[in-house]
């Protein structure tokens, strides 16, 4: 009895494919072959048309390894139709809570305001699998139904990490609007400082408009003298953001 592949199992719909920039010369040239002819060949099979929606996903620089000559520039061109790029979870600290949380559902247990806190100072270089990882060990350890700070087997500190990025211990303490403000605050800060005070580029690294930021930046007194923008901020202001019409003559 032959026995469905990946893309036969998926026939009519979606397909991930994760990791790619990691996948052997010989699989490239596979999967090329089934993107370009919609037909997949089993191993002393008969050949079948399918129709599936492909995902790929990689942590690698995919147009470096093209370049090394290490991917297929042919294969990366077919994939490459409608590229997302997601961020390190370093730099979507809105993420990292909700993202615990949702890992801890199952154990029914949840995370103290220093747990968070906690979980929010960390660099992540590891990401989402790291996260998850940190998280599902202390839900295993601890017996009681909260987590907290101490619970969490990560480094106590962080001496490579910019003072400016510290999160304060009382973090999560008072209303939602102050947390949300002070979440705020610090990602755009993160943003100016990862951008050398390029107003520009730190809007498009946060995906808003620059006018959106430069409300923000006035808002929480970060164009301050001595703040995070350097002297030429806006030097490149007339690049248009991709999220921005052109300016009418």
């Amino acid at each position: 009895m032959d026995r469905a592949g990946a893309f036969h199992l998926a026939e009519g719909g979606t397909l991930f494919l994760d990791e790619i920039g990691d996948m052997p010369a010989s699989m490239q040239a596979k999967i090329l072959r089934v993107i370009q002819d919609c037909v997949v060949t089993p191993l002393g099979g008969r050949s079948a048309r399918v129709d599936v929606r492909l995902v790929a996903a990689t942590h690698r620089d995919l147009p470096a390894l093209v370049a090394e000559g290490r991917f297929r520039a042919d294969l990366y061109y077919r994939l490459n139709v409608v590229p997302i790029i997601l961020p390190p979870l370093r730099e979507r600290l809105a993420d990292i809570v909700p993202l615990a949380e949702h890992f801890l559902a199952r154990s029914g247990k949840r995370l103290s305001r220093g747990a968070a806190s906690r979980l929010l100072a960390h660099d992540w270089p590891g990401n989402v699998r790291e996260l998850r990882n940190v998280v599902e060990r202390a839900a295993v350890l601890v017996r009681g139904g909260v987590i907290d700070a101490d619970d969490l087997d990560l480094p106590s500190d962080r001496s490579d990490r910019p003072a400016g990025d510290a999160l304060p211990p009382d973090w999560l303490s008072g209303d939602l609007p102050g947390a949300v403000a002070r979440l705020e605050r610090t990602m755009i800060a993160a943003a100016l400082r990862a951008a050398d005070g390029n107003r520009a580029r730190a809007a498009r690294r946060l995906g808003i408009q620059r006018q959106l930021l430069y409300a923000k930046i006035e808002r929480y007194g970060l164009g301050a003298a001595g703040g995070d923008l350097s002297g030429d901020a806006t030097s490149d202001v007339g690049n248009n953001d991709a999220s921005e019409p052109p300016d009418g003559g």
